[in-house]
């Protein structure tokens, strides 16, 4: 066992959730006995993406437009990279919340998507 033995994982399946654990970590996840609040695993779960989109904004602003030559002012080049880096993470979002706060969707990821 590992140095977190008391970090428990209802049903031992880890992190992965398959169709055979539709739970979310929220629900399965314990600490000493007792599971961690839901915002916990929210804020997580934002931040595993908050990162990903930093990166992607740097990548498409500060590599991308500006190897482009894009004339852009430095405000609009800043929009732009936002926006696309933005768009990029929203399927991580809503897959990172599905596996750390919600559990599996009710129908297809469309349909669960525009609930959003």
């Amino acid at each position: 066992m590992h140095s977190l033995s008391k970090f428990h994982y209802q049903h031992g399946r880890g992190w992965l959730r398959g169709p055979g654990n539709p739970s979310a970590c929220a629900d399965t996840v314990t600490l000493s006995g007792r599971k961690l609040p839901r915002y916990l695993w929210y804020m997580l779960s934002g931040a595993i993406c908050d990162v990903a989109q930093f990166f992607i904004d740097r990548a498409v602003g500060h590599e991308y437009l500006d190897v482009m030559g894009a004339h852009a002012s430095d405000q609009l080049r800043d929009t732009i990279s936002w926006t696309i880096a933005y768009t990029c993470t929203i399927a991580l979002r809503q897959e990172t919340h599905r596996i750390f706060v919600f559990g599996s969707y009710e129908g297809s990821y469309w349909v669960n998507l525009g609930k959003m």
